[in-house]
């Protein structure tokens, strides 16, 4: 993804965040209506499928399991 951060806005970065962020609330919720767009959409901005699958592991680890 870093390349093409570099050809985007200031705000890309942020946008970046946001859509993560998103993405592990979606999981969390079992959105599954909001699921697939927006994975599409995270693809299409370069995510892979191990960042998307990393990012469903945060998403669903507990806090009891960390410590």
């Amino acid at each position: 993804m870093s390349e093409q951060r570099s050809q985007h806005s200031v705000f890309f970065d942020e946008w970046i965040k946001s859509l993560r962020e998103q993405y592990k609330y979606v999981i969390r919720n079992n959105d599954q209506v909001t699921l697939p767009s927006l994975t599409k959409v995270m693809h299409n901005v370069g995510f892979t499928d191990d960042e998307l699958n990393h990012l469903r592991v945060e998403a669903t680890m507990h806090v009891d399991a960390v410590g």
